[in-house]
């Protein structure tokens, strides 16, 4: 049976210890379970999570992408993480660190999240490399995994039917990332040799001017001439500075339109949403 634990990858998890111990000693005997964290290493918990009473406990060896800080609509939301005020790892994952550390109990099955499930790049070896690095630290019983569920990724590349070539090749989805799973699985080794090669560098990439990832100005002084050649546009959201967009695009969309959106304001009514 599989317990899903991400409260494990928490800061405060380690508060958590008498809790956790309590409840899987109560399970300890009435079927075999794995225990399966997510989003992170488990920092200070790992000693004492991996001792749980549980026939298998799933790591993640792939942790969390490192992102600015989240806002929501009442501001600045702090971080569930343990190492950072913001939304993400401020470190790369500890977890194959604190394996070498601490070790993994023997006969118990670990399961390796080595396919990162939460973005779409293809593997380019990094699985294979990490299950040669946790069979070297003296992991008995071993099973491949993604890092976590594949519900955070699309489907299948294969249904992408208008990406270039060059991005496609770079991409795996839930569909790649099983088959680079069960490639992983049947020889890491192999599995490493024949990974996807490296992604394209920028002079390799057709149609791309080097001269786009470069600036002549910095952001302040493009800011002000885009200010001065376009003195009318002033925003391109919702309100009264992106109803100003929406003014300039509509000759654009025919004379008809614009009898519309006048008489919608003279019913009083919202210009953009006539409904409102």
């Amino acid at each position: 049976m599989q317990v899903l634990e991400p409260a494990l990858a928490l800061f405060d998890a380690p508060a958590l210890r008498e809790s956790f111990q309590a409840a899987y000693a109560a399970l300890d005997g009435v079927l075999p379970l794995n225990l399966v964290t997510f989003y992170d290493d488990l920092g200070d918990a790992y000693p004492w999570a991996v001792q749980l009473p549980v026939a298998a406990v799933s790591l993640d060896f792939c942790g969390v992408v490192r992102l600015c800080c989240v806002c929501t609509l009442q501001g600045p939301r702090p971080a569930l993480t343990r190492s950072t005020p913001q939304i993400g790892a401020a470190t790369p994952c500890r977890t194959l660190e604190l394996l070498q550390q601490h070790g993994f109990p023997a006969g118990k099955r670990l399961g390796a999240g080595v396919i990162d499930g939460r973005n779409v790049w293809a593997d380019t070896g990094a699985a294979a490399a990490l299950v040669q690095a946790i069979k070297a630290a003296g992991v008995e019983r071993l099973a491949v995994q993604p890092s976590c569920s594949l519900q955070h990724v699309p489907v299948d590349v294969a249904l992408e039917t208008k990406l270039e070539l060059t991005v496609k090749s770079r991409l795996a989805f839930a569909v790649q990332k099983l088959a680079e799973l069960a490639s992983v699985a049947r020889d890491a080794t192999a599995a490493k040799a024949e990974a996807a090669p490296a992604a394209p560098t920028r002079a390799e990439v057709p149609r791309i001017d080097p001269r786009m990832f470069d600036r002549s100005q910095p952001f302040e002084q493009r800011r002000d001439a885009q200010h001065r050649a376009n003195p009318q546009v002033k925003g391109w959201g919702w309100g009264p500075e992106g109803l100003g967009v929406q003014g300039l695009r509509l000759p654009l969309r025919g004379e008809q339109r614009g009898e519309e959106r006048a008489h919608c304001r003279g019913q009083g009514r919202h210009p953009l949403n006539p409904r409102r």
